[in-house]
């Protein structure tokens, strides 16, 4: 029987989602929030950011540009998605992101890897 992710993999990489910035998912607007309702976030310019689902780093890659001296990782199950944010990451000549093929629900780290997680448009 095949498996689920596989299936949703091989179907992302036949039609590719449009991947784009998606401005109520950027760390400064996060940061607000979060200081709005009483937290001390981290500061963005040196965030740890990841991104769950993150296609080809349309949304990743702009924050990635903007703020050099943060770590950007993307995690996404199309490796098609992932090779040609590659492609755009080298174009770019960006240091400071990595995009990972990997099924997001088999990422694990520790709690206090990232700063800012972000995820939107992701259907299980």
């Amino acid at each position: 029987m095949p498996n689920i992710s596989d299936f949703v993999a091989t179907s992302y990489d036949r039609v590719p989602y449009k991947s784009q910035p998606f401005r109520q998912s950027h760390p400064d607007r996060l940061a607000v929030i979060a200081t709005l309702h009483g937290m001390s976030p981290s500061p963005i310019e040196r965030a740890r950011v990841l991104e769950l689902g993150c296609a080809s780093g349309g949304n990743l890659l702009p924050i990635a540009d903007q703020f050099p001296e943060g770590t950007f990782l993307g995690v996404d199950l199309s490796s098609r998605q992932i090779q040609d944010g590659q492609r755009l990451i080298e174009q770019a000549g960006l240091k400071n992101v990595e995009l990972r093929h990997q099924d997001i629900l088999a990422f694990d780290a520790p709690a206090d890897s990232f700063d800012y997680i972000l995820c939107h448009g992701v259907f299980l």
